[in-house]
């Protein structure tokens, strides 16, 4: 069984390319993403594949900036 977590805000790259995103935004959609990364790295996988494609907002709205990591098809981990 998969459970997957329903995301229905839309892509990064779509918000971004069709709307204005403040800079005061965009430092807090690259916090969130540098800290997923650390996050990742800290317990030895690596994505592979980061764009902003791959990365989902968890709600529609313009005032969403919670934002998810996806597709870790390419991702590996790695040996300690």
């Amino acid at each position: 069984m998969l459970v997957t977590e329903v995301c229905d805000g839309g892509e990064l790259f779509d918000r971004a390319h069709d709307k204005n995103i403040t800079e005061k935004d965009a430092a807090v959609l690259m916090k969130q993403i540098l800290l997923s990364l650390t996050y990742l790295h800290n317990i030895g996988i690596a994505h592979r594949d980061i764009k902003p494609e791959n990365f989902l907002f968890e709600r529609k709205g313009d005032d969403c900036l919670e934002i998810k990591m996806i597709d870790f098809g390419l991702s590996k981990v790695l040996n300690s």
